[in-house]
Order: structure tokens, then sequence, then C-alpha cells
């Protein structure tokens, strides 16, 4: 499974943040989430080991609420923001067996555009990942 996938089975698990997508935030419905990726860093190799030790992917969460609610999201973003930072070295949750060693933020939630034409707001908070290879 990719990071994508596996943020989103335990985002899905902690059941207050409602439809997350992957990759890609449709026009309806208004309140939703996405998790999408941006250039990370470089692997890191280990001594013994062929191809990829560690990978370095970076995510972007993102959530998106009713016209003019700006605390709706940034609550979402908040948890979310919370639950990952809280991530220990280990399997990442129930039904993800590769190994996490860091989920570090990047910043606190932060407005990640102007509210839409239909005044939405979207929140969300950025992550640099150190994993062994899914």
């Amino acid at each position: 499974m990719s990071a994508l996938t596996e943020l989103k089975t335990k985002l899905d698990l902690l059941g207050t943040l409602g439809t997350i997508t992957i990759g890609f935030m449709p026009a309806s419905p208004n309140v939703i989430g996405c998790l999408q990726e941006y250039g990370g860093q470089a692997i890191e190799r280990r001594y013994g080991v062929t191809g990829v030790g560690y990978e370095k992917p970076a995510i972007q969460l993102v959530f998106r609420g009713d016209p003019y609610d700006y605390a709706g999201p940034r609550t979402k973003a908040e948890i979310a923001w919370r639950a990952l930072a809280a991530v220990l070295p280990g399997a990442l949750c129930a039904g993800v067996a590769t190994i996490y060693h860091s989920i570090t933020p990047q910043q606190s939630p932060f407005p990640v555009a102007p509210p839409d034409a239909n005044f939405r707001h979207t929140i969300g908070c950025n992550f640099y990942i150190e994993k062994e290879p899914s």
C-alpha cells in the first residue's frame, strides 16, 4: 500500500474526520478531506540492504468545509495533525503492517488557499514521513 492509503486507514479509524479522498478533492460534497503527495526527501539506504532502506515521502492533508465555515475544517485539520504527530515508531495502526519511523508535521494547520468561489475554506497541514518500504 502507498503512504496515502496507509494514512487514510489511520485517519478513518479516528471516526471523526468524515470522508477523506486520495489525490483529488471533488467539487462536492462541501465537507471533505484529501490526502495528496508532494516532493519528499531522498531515500535512505541501509547497510546490507539492496534498494530502498527507508522511504521519505511528503504528504499534504487538506480539509474543506461548508460555505463560510472556517472552524469546521480547521478543527478537523487540528485533530488529524495531532493524531499523526503522535504516531510512535512501529506499525501505524490495525490493518497497516508497514513500519513508520516518524511522521513529522511541518507546521500547524493553515489556510492553503483563499476561500473558493463558493466561500469554502480549505485548511491543511504538511508532513514529512520516514517509513520502511510498503
